[in-house]
């Protein structure tokens, strides 16, 4: 009977110590409205930042889910009702955010892959990139690679990406891809 038990409970106590690495999940924002597939539980942080090139700070809304050392966000900077913005201004807007992703992963130029699609009144850029990054100030630098999407919504004021950064040795290309393709608009 003992060795019957053996047998039977020990895969039990090995399937309750696996936990699955990626916990898809369809997240919907209302305010601006888009729909994301995040592999985890999204938490939410906004701050007002100073690109280099503009005259004024923009609050930068991220909403992201970390799974081990790679990162999957949805960030976006939606214009003052009462400073509307052009649509060359947001595109400036989406550019400075697209550097400061590229500055942050150390990229090697010859490394990066983008694509641009007009479909007005929607601007869509898409960019992978491979380089290095610390996954903490005084770690060593690791290989990286970075998957985004920037949108420029010219009839709602709005600079939309989603991005997939992460070591290479943990985020696959399809997993990257996955998670940004999975945008999408209501």
């Amino acid at each position: 009977m003992r060795l019957f038990a053996v047998f039977v409970l020990s895969p039990l106590f090995l399937l309750t110590g696996c936990s699955p690495k990626f916990d898809w999940r369809d997240i919907r924002h209302e305010a601006p409205p888009w729909i994301a597939t995040f592999p985890g539980k999204p938490v939410e942080v906004s701050r007002t930042v100073m690109l280099p090139g503009l005259d004024r700070p923009v609050g930068l809304t991220l909403r992201s889910a970390r799974v081990g050392q790679s990162m999957f966000a949805v960030g976006w900077v939606m214009a003052p009702k009462d400073h509307p913005e052009t649509v060359a201004n947001l595109e400036k807007i989406r550019r400075l955010l697209e550097e400061s992703r590229l500055a942050n992963l150390q990229h090697d130029p010859t490394s990066i892959k983008r694509t641009f699609i007009d479909r007005s009144p929607i601007l869509q850029h898409e960019l992978s990139a491979k380089g290095s990054l610390r996954l903490d100030q005084a770690g060593p630098l690791v290989e990286a690679r970075l998957f985004m999407r920037s949108l420029v919504l010219s009839d709602q004021q709005l600079v939309l990406e989603i991005i997939a950064v992460g070591p290479r040795e943990e985020l696959s290309e399809e997993i990257a891809e996955q998670f940004v393709r999975s945008l999408r608009l209501p």
